[in-house]
């Protein structure tokens, strides 16, 4: 503990002697001479203790003003990165604390650095949980989403898994919640957009498999709880374009059927890996393969369809 200074004035015993050769005025005039002396001594060393104390003061002052401010861009920097720890911060501030402590000589010094010391601390802390809550939260948001990516990927292919999938995602926040992974602020956030996002993307997949179940099941209220209007709207509007777009192409499947046949077949799938006639080698086994096929392929759609197509031809 450093000492601390205080200034005190002594007056000695001598002032107090006056000689017995001595006559009462001369013994007067040496007492005030003495007297005067002392004064003189007392102001100047009160005048050397004021300006120590204020030079320490002035000194203290600009440390805390950038120490403050050194704290602040080291949190801002440390939250940037993703490496707040309040523990670790209150380790080294206890130690920036201590060692200006140490340099400390005046009472002003003392009472001065008590008062800010404890006004800084309480920032640097306040500062500090706040930045680890910051990445703990930006953490658990990114884990959050990757693992929402991946569902509404999955929806997307099988959308009757939507409720199983909810239930399982809102398990995980809350179990996140409880031992602070995700701070209860925002748990709630990711619980409704869980929600929006998860059933958005099972009415895709059910757009994408059948735009009428799709309507049905949006008429029905199976999403309601999670999605607003608008949202639903959406979804709607999107089963009514696949039906549009499915009639569209099944009308010009329809009129290939007549004009282009093998184009009506390579639209339907049934002419996917058909080999075109072989004028080569083999040309009894390849006139007959095809005439077999087209023959099935006229008896399956009613359609005439002939042995070489026009790309062919």
């Amino acid at each position: 503990m450093p000492k601390i200074k205080g200034y005190e004035s002594r007056v000695g015993a001598s002032s107090q002697r006056i000689s017995s050769g001595v006559n009462v005025n001369q013994a007067g005039a040496q007492q005030r001479g003495v007297q005067d002396l002392i004064g003189q001594a007392v102001n100047l060393g009160e005048s050397v203790y004021r300006r120590e104390a204020q030079s320490e003061l002035s000194d203290l002052n600009a440390q805390f003003a950038d120490a403050r401010a050194e704290w602040q861009m080291r949190i801002e920097e440390d939250v940037r990165n993703g490496s707040v720890d309040t523990e670790k911060v209150d380790q080294e501030f206890s130690d920036w604390n201590n060692t200006v402590n140490e340099g400390i000589s005046t009472r002003e010094g003392r009472d001065f650095f008590d008062r800010q010391s404890a006004r800084l601390k309480g920032f640097v802390l306040k500062s500090a949980a706040h930045g680890q809550a910051q990445v703990a939260g930006a953490k658990a948001e990114s884990d959050w989403r990757t693992a929402l990516d991946q569902h509404s990927n999955t929806l997307q292919s099988d959308p009757a898994a939507f409720q199983d999938i909810y239930d399982s995602t809102i398990d995980s926040i809350d179990s996140q919640v409880e031992v602070g992974a995700i701070p209860a602020a925002i748990s709630e956030k990711f619980k409704q957009n869980t929600g929006k996002e998860l059933a958005k993307n099972a009415a895709r997949g059910l757009i994408n498999q059948n735009p009428y179940a799709a309507k049905k099941a949006l008429d029905g209220g199976i999403y309601d709880s999670y999605l607003d209007p608008d949202t639903k709207a959406q979804m709607h509007n999107q089963a009514d374009s696949e039906i549009k777009s499915r009639r569209d192409m099944f009308q010009k499947v329809l009129e290939l059927k007549s004009k282009d046949p093998w184009a009506f077949l390579q639209k339907t799938g049934d002419a996917a890996g058909v080999k075109p006639l072989n004028f080569g080698e083999n040309v009894a086994g390849s006139f007959k393969a095809r005439s077999e096929f087209v023959a099935d392929m006229s008896r399956k759609h009613g359609i005439e369809v002939p042995l070489i197509s026009k790309a062919e031809a």
